[in-house]
């Protein structure tokens, strides 16, 4: 609890003048890569022939983007038959929960995390999402080009081409 109680006070909002938002980035990563004994959290990794050889494990990182300071503060591990999309979505609630309501202005994910579920839950815990849109949802363009708002034109420097 005591980092949570930190992080608030060191991006309170006068400290930040020179900031427009502070968000927060869920991603998810792996580490502790082990060719010994694998313990319950550890995902095979498989050659070409399907052996595995090694073990990794994943986990969902969460961190504090956008004020100058990229500041991870919390994981959430995920074994064999979780996934990064679930862990992510205990690791948002947990944080918001933490770092209290109105702490961060957006929350920005990958496109996987673009989804109902994942969207109403930022929506319970009041962080807008910004997603990179991926396949999984519709942009009625047969799935070519970005989906994007109106508001979005001229934000961003480049919108990834058509393929």
């Amino acid at each position: 609890m005591e980092l949570f109680e930190q992080i608030r006070r060191e991006y309170d909002p006068p400290r930040l003048e020179e900031t427009a938002f502070i968000g927060l980035a869920v991603y998810g990563t792996g580490a502790g890569r082990t060719t010994g004994e694998p313990c319950a959290l550890c995902h095979p990794i498989k050659d070409a022939k399907g052996k595995t050889v090694s073990q990794l494990h994943h986990f969902v990182m969460i961190s504090v983007v956008g004020a100058g300071l990229t500041l991870p503060f919390d994981i959430e591990p995920y074994g064999p038959g979780d996934s990064e999309y679930a862990g992510g979505k205990r690791l948002l609630k947990r944080a918001a929960a933490h770092l209290g309501p109105r702490f961060a202005d957006y929350v920005v994910a990958d496109g996987k995390f673009a989804t109902a579920p994942f969207l109403h839950l930022a929506d319970e815990v009041e962080i807008p999402v910004l997603a990179r849109v991926k396949d999984n949802l519709p942009d009625g363009h047969g799935g070519r080009s970005p989906l994007r708002w109106p508001t979005a034109d001229g934000q961003f420097r480049t919108w990834p081409r058509p393929h």
